[in-house]
């Protein structure tokens, strides 16, 4: 009875790790929409998202990045600390950066989004887990990791 338990317990735990890896792979293929009219897409009603253009009272809201050196300048900076908090940048175009995040064990990818606003001083952002119904604060985290990063550049930069 005792090794009959056993062996379904390693059979039901290998199951649930090659769905992880299922599900891993399964992010690997898809990828954001990208800017429409002008702005970030909405995250979605699961917690799975953060974003500076969510309205102001939403759970996902986050704020943007202000700065106030030229605005190639700080949006290179911003390019800058993606890559040192871990992100590989696969777009850069128009004021737009799309960077990807690959988590260790099964390999999720979750995405990071930048838009630059010149004329409101602003870098708009956007960090979003492709796959999951929760991510365990895990985009806020980045996002704020970002911005400490970020300011730093600023503060270096106005001494």
């Amino acid at each position: 009875m005792l090794r009959t338990l056993i062996h379904y317990g390693i059979f039901l735990g290998l199951l649930i790790c090659l769905l992880l890896m299922l599900l891993g792979y399964v992010s690997r293929h898809q990828s954001p929409i990208g800017l429409i009219e002008g702005q970030l897409m909405n995250c979605p009603e699961r917690p799975i998202c953060v974003s500076s253009q969510q309205e102001k009272d939403h759970p996902s809201r986050v704020e943007a990045l202000a700065y106030e050196s030229p605005a190639e300048q700080a949006f290179n900076q911003a390019r800058d600390c993606v890559q040192q908090i871990g992100g590989t940048v696969q777009k850069v175009e128009n004021g737009y950066l799309w960077a990807t995040f690959d988590s260790a064990v099964f390999g999720f990818v979750d995405d990071l989004e930048l838009y630059l606003e010149p004329e409101r001083n602003r870098i708009q952002v956007r960090s979003a887990s492709r796959i999951g119904y929760y991510d365990f604060g895990k985009n806020r985290k980045r996002v704020d990791k970002l911005k400490a990063c970020f300011q730093d550049s600023q503060d270096l930069e106005n001494d």
